[in-house]
């Protein structure tokens, strides 16, 4: 009796963790305002439900200790061959604990197996995500019909500069999502697309308008990337609904297949493309945008000058290329392009460091997706289109900084995985 009376004390001390912690990462207003104390209070609040549930600590120690220590681990990794955090390391430290905070309670969960630990995590998820997804759109349009002109605000809360933080906190107090939620949004489209082809009419409806709410905080956040990749699941998830709707038998993986041609002749005719799109861009006044498609356009045509992106990867990966086992680890001077995660880290330890790197993530997190590859064929599409447009941004841009994107990574696979187990009981 005791025992039991533990396990449901913990179960909602955990799920209290969790639900605290998306508010506070979620909404920028409450976490300017709480500062990252909330962000460290919500994981001192699993800790203590940890220790409750009488189980974790006694039976399972080892495995729950190797993933605290990878917690542990992976941050000064990226801090001391990577030179993550520049001068504010015990900064970039309590972040990066955040950061890989997600994995660890996802993984716990799932080895739990209580439906108690998941009570409102995912309809507050979906709640706060169309909180700051509306306040964005607002205050975004405000300023356009103020100026004649969208402010690039999301961007700002994107720069890492020190010395803007006053006007990203005032930026931050008017409930505006920066880069980590506009990328948390383009990694939701194709969970959001699995919910409106497998919702019956008014949820599917509901869905559909949380879709296009998303688009539209892509789109007018100006980040390039972000919405290459939103029109990239788009395509893909429209025409392959379009296809199954023509092929009534068709099965989802099958309708994925067969867009593949499309993408490949996007790729023979990627330079009239991007060319186009950088026009576009220019004859609009979007400036921002103009000077990414400019800027891949000459990495197309091999011209690569500082400061494009292209330079910086260059960088990353020529140091790679000097020393391809262990990188620069064991070298006094580091040169890192801090653009592309995966060049960073290749540059900064190799494919050694690389490979136990992923070792490391895989220790804290892999029961967070126990029962994937059991989904149904025509729902796992929906997370492998997801994964690979992470490996995509993982490639071509730094995602370490934004812990939106382990959350919306982990709680993407827990929503799908109980959404087809509620089905499978229906």
């Amino acid at each position: 009796m005791m025992k039991f009376m533990h396990k449901r004390i913990s179960a909602e001390i955990v799920n209290v963790s969790m639900l605290l912690y998306m508010v506070w990462l979620l909404l920028p207003a409450v976490q300017t305002t709480c500062r990252a104390v909330t962000g460290a209070l919500a994981v001192m609040v699993f800790g203590i439900g940890v220790v409750i549930d009488g189980n974790t600590l006694q039976e399972k120690s080892h495995s729950f200790i190797s993933r605290i220590l990878m917690v542990a681990l992976l941050p000064l990794i990226l801090a001391v061959f990577l030179d993550r955090g520049g001068s504010a390391k015990a900064g970039f430290y309590v972040q990066q604990v955040m950061f890989w905070f997600p994995l660890l309670w996802f993984a716990y969960a799932g080895e739990q197996n209580n439906p108690k630990l998941y009570r409102w995590i995912f309809p507050a998820f979906f709640i706060v995500v169309l909180i700051t997804a509306l306040t964005t759109i607002f205050w975004l349009l405000f300023y356009y019909m103020e100026s004649g002109q969208f402010s690039l605000y999301s961007r700002v809360l994107g720069n890492g500069d020190r010395t803007i933080q006053a006007l990203k906190d005032s930026i931050m107090q008017q409930n505006i999502g920066g880069f980590g939620f506009v990328y948390m949004s383009v990694l939701l489209l194709p969970v959001v697309a699995y919910r409106i082809i497998n919702s019956n009419r008014w949820k599917r409806a509901g869905m559909l308008a949380f879709y296009v709410l998303l688009l539209i905080v892509i789109v007018i956040s100006f980040y390039s990337y972000a919405i290459i990749l939103a029109t990239v699941i788009t395509i893909i998830e429209l025409l392959s609904a379009l296809l199954r709707r023509i092929f009534r038998k068709m099965s989802v993986p099958v309708s994925f297949v067969l867009i593949l041609p499309l993408f490949i002749l996007t790729y023979l005719f990627r330079l009239s493309l991007v060319t186009w799109a950088a026009q576009i861009a220019t004859e609009h006044d979007l400036v921002s945008v103009s000077i990414s498609m400019n800027s891949i356009l000459d990495a197309m045509n091999g011209v690569i000058a500082s400061p494009s992106r292209a330079y910086f990867y260059k960088l990353s990966a020529d140091s790679f290329l000097a020393s391809p086992l262990v990188g620069s680890a064991f070298n006094t001077g580091k040169i890192i392009g801090e653009h592309s995660e995966l060049l960073d880290l290749l540059a900064g330890v190799g494919l050694a460091g690389l490979i136990g790197f992923i070792g490391g993530v895989w220790v804290i997190g892999h029961k967070a997706a126990k029962g994937v590859f059991q989904l149904r064929r025509d729902v796992q599409p929906h997370l492998w289109l997801q994964w690979l447009m992470f490996i995509v941004l993982f490639s071509i841009n730094t995602v370490f900084y934004s812990n939106e994107l382990s959350l919306v990574m982990c709680a993407s696979i827990a929503y799908i995985l109980k959404a087809e187990h509620n089905r499978m009981k229906a």
